[in-house]
């Protein structure tokens, strides 16, 4: 069965929070869905329920979705997906 990567920085229980995680998925996984399905998993008091999508950064091998097909990407075995919120300051 084919499986992602995923890195989450900043969604769990505090800022520094990180966390790998590795999850099967089926033909046509897409970004989005991952997403939906992390946050329905995730627990009280994780940011990963609260903050909206749009307030993310997300890499699919290295790369931002916004040069890729955005929410839309579809995965693929073994690709690395990086959710994080995005930085804002000066």
């Amino acid at each position: 069965m084919a499986q992602v990567h995923l890195r989450l920085f900043g969604l769990g229980k505090g800022a520094a929070s990180k966390a790998h995680l590795t999850q099967a998925i089926e033909p046509g996984t897409t970004v989005s869905t991952l997403w939906e399905g992390l946050r329905r998993d995730s627990g009280p008091g994780d940011k990963l329920a609260t903050i909206d999508r749009e307030g993310l950064l997300v890499l699919v091998n290295g790369r931002p979705i916004r040069f890729l097909a955005g929410w839309e990407t579809q995965v693929a075995d073994n690709d690395s997906i990086s959710f994080m919120p995005k930085a804002f300051g000066g």
